[in-house]
């Protein structure tokens, strides 16, 4: 009984070996439970976490973490580990940079933006967006996706 189980192990070793491992590259992240933007949390991530790669799913990673099983955006990840860096450093990146850039837009895109649209009222945008900040995104829209069936939701809802 012994000689099954150390060969079960024997046998399980080169499969952890060749494990693809990669590094949370932004300050945090979300590790989601469903391989979806809005998917509820199942836990948070800091800068230069590693986990293990068990499998890719759209633009999402299935990975194993010491906080469980669960998916994060490939954008949050990266194969070298992160240098420790500061937030003066041009190296740093923030989880909402991640977010804006995977939307297609962030400060760069802004700027430009405007320089090539002088005429419309950015002062009115920024107002509103300061209206329209939520501390907890994911809880404060859940009813409007669920009633959308959107998200999480789209299997028929919970």
């Amino acid at each position: 009984m012994k000689r099954i189980v150390v060969c079960f192990i024997l046998m399980l070793l080169p499969l952890s070996l060749w494990a693809e491992v990669r590094h949370v590259q932004v300050e945090k992240t979300r590790l989601l439970k469903k391989p979806t933007s809005f998917s509820p949390v199942a836990a948070t991530l800091n800068y230069r976490t590693a986990v293990e790669v068990v499998s890719k799913q759209g633009g999402f990673y299935c990975v194993q973490t010491k906080q469980g099983r669960g998916y994060i955006s490939e954008a949050s990840l990266t194969v070298k580990q992160p240098k420790f860096s500061s937030k003066l450093s041009g190296e740093y990146v923030s989880s909402e940079e991640v977010a804006t850039a995977t939307k297609g837009f962030n400060a760069q895109v802004e700027s430009e933006y405007r320089k090539s649209n002088p005429n419309l009222q950015y002062a009115v945008v920024d107002q509103i967006e300061s209206h329209t900040h939520y501390a907890n995104p994911q809880t404060a829209f859940s009813a409007f996706r669920k009633q959308g069936k959107l998200g999480e939701f789209q299997g028929g809802g919970e």
